[in-house]
């Protein structure tokens, strides 16, 4: 990653339990919290798509929803690797990385419509 953070320990293996669609697949061994893998890469090890990866848009209850379908059938019992994700936020930096040294990002600054307004509106 950009910003230092050792990926590899953030990386966990499975194997698919569930296949909703090519882009919602399940993995019902995955306790992880709600989340945990969004913008996150996840590369299937086996199967059809060996090799290709998606980022994940949501994650939930062992269920990982995908921004991009993968292009050919994805089967129960496909293997993947996929790492935690982040979402360039500070408090993800901070809980879940341990990396605010690193964190790039302007947390303080005013956002548009608060920097906008006048007086006391």
């Amino acid at each position: 990653a950009r910003c230092g953070v050792n990926l590899a320990t953030y990386t966990v293996t499975g194997t698919l339990t569930g296949v909703t669609s090519n882009s919602v697949i399940t993995d019902s061994s995955r306790a992880e919290a709600a989340d945990y893998f969004a913008y996150g890469n996840l590369t299937m090890t086996s199967g059809l798509n060996a090799g290709l990866k998606r980022e994940v848009r949501v994650f939930s209850s062992g269920q990982f929803t995908l921004f991009m379908p993968f292009p050919y059938a994805v089967a129960v019992g496909d293997a993947y690797s996929v790492y935690a994700g982040c979402n360039k936020q500070l408090a993800i930096c901070r809980d879940k990385f341990n990396n605010v040294l690193n964190f790039q990002g302007f947390p303080d600054k005013p956002q548009r419509d608060e920097a906008s307004q006048f007086g006391g509106q």
